[in-house]
């Protein structure tokens, strides 16, 4: 029989423990890292190089004007009731009516900056796979604010519209038993023309140019080197 010391030390390890495992927001295991192993509470990225202070992960992209593009992350709350989990890219608002382009809480969701200046500034940002990004900018219900951010832990609740987080608790999720992942692993990239089904976890090829395998290698969800100076 353990000792009443043991035990706490044992308790203490496996609080410890899970406080350090990430998840998708429909309590999803993903593969990410925690920005902030020390807090309660931390949003997560591919690496703690990737976080950014505005609750993006930051990776590198060499096609876009700033050199940047993002994800959202994902969070060690596996039920996404607190504050310091993204609460933007959980539906998207440029599908609506589409389930397969709309619900963003079972994996990773690219991130485009609308105003292309880098996160330095404040900018205006859309959750859309690269094909529809363009569309997805110019969809005024689709687009939020994020104040200049740098690199380090999200703090708290920083974006300033609501459009992206409205409505979450209608749509059916996913199984939390599913294979763990990373986020830019389960990137959604359908184009909302799509027929109307299940999201999977299999990401399409990025119009971009850079593959799955090479944002998987820069980005959200594996060992990535987010870039931490702005073109």
């Amino acid at each position: 029989m353990l000792a009443s010391g043991t035990l706490v030390v044992v308790a203490a390890l496996h609080l410890a423990t899970a406080q350090l495992l990430c998840y998708f927001p429909n309590g999803r295991q993903s593969t990410d890292v925690p920005c902030n192993v020390s807090a309660p509470v931390s949003m997560c990225c591919g690496s703690s190089k990737a976080c950014l202070s505005n609750g993006l992960c930051l990776l590198d992209d060499t096609t876009s004007s700033s050199g940047n593009s993002y994800a959202r992350g994902t969070c060690t709350d596996p039920q996404w009731t607190s504050d310091l989990c993204p609460k933007q890219c959980l539906l998207n608002q440029d599908s609506p009516d589409n389930s397969l382009a709309y619900d963003f809480r079972s994996s990773g969701v690219q991130v485009w900056e609308c105003d292309r200046q880098g996160y330095g500034a404040e900018a205006e940002y859309c959750c859309e796979s690269d094909r529809e990004k363009t569309r997805c900018c110019s969809t005024s219900t689709a687009v939020f604010k994020l104040p200049a951010a740098t690199i380090g832990n999200a703090v708290g609740q920083v974006f300033t519209t609501t459009t992206a987080a409205a409505a979450t608790t209608t749509m059916t999720t996913s199984s939390a038993s599913q294979d763990a992942t990373s986020t830019s692993e389960g990137f959604a990239t359908a184009a909302a023309t799509a027929p109307a089904e299940t999201s999977t976890d299999t990401p399409d090829e990025p119009s971009s140019g850079l593959s799955v395998g090479a944002i998987a290698g820069i980005g959200v969800g594996s060992e990535t080197h987010g870039r931490s100076q702005e073109n």
